[in-house]
């Protein structure tokens, strides 16, 4: 690059040298990160709200089964992760954010490296995205 490099391509350098850099795809990374901390959630989850045998039962369920609701309408704990889920897949990170930051205080810490990630791949597309338009305004 030149070196009297605009604002918008010293952002884009900053912001997207960990992906650059990563030798796995990022989006994979973290959906995989995203659902091994979905599980961890849902087993906190049910250790706090069910009693004792039925907890045990559903934490089996949630190792052994990957299952998520296609259209949640409520607002427990496992609709919120299914909703977080579904923007994941249609590969909105924002919204999934969004949604996970709606989860119970005891929960979110279980997302809190998830998060991180997600917001450094989030502001590392709007470095990207505010170069491209800087390029086609001429600047």
């Amino acid at each position: 690059m030149s070196d009297n490099q605009s604002q918008a391509a010293q952002d884009v350098i900053k912001d997207t040298s960990y992906f650059c850099f990563a030798t796995t795809n990022v989006q994979n990374e973290l959906k995989n990160l995203f659902l091994k901390s979905k599980k961890e959630a849902l087993i906190r989850y049910y250790k706090e709200h069910d009693a004792r045998w039925k907890y045990r039962l559903k934490k089996v369920f949630v190792s052994l089964i990957k299952v998520r609701n296609l259209n949640p309408i409520g607002d427990t704990v496992p609709d919120l992760l299914d909703r977080a889920h579904n923007a994941l897949m249609a590969k909105n990170m924002t919204l999934t954010l969004e949604t996970l930051s709606k989860l119970p205080d005891n929960i979110r810490p279980v997302f809190t490296e998830f998060t991180q990630k997600t917001n450094n791949f989030v502001k590392a597309k709007a470095a990207l995205d505010a170069l491209i338009l800087s390029y086609a305004k001429g600047e």
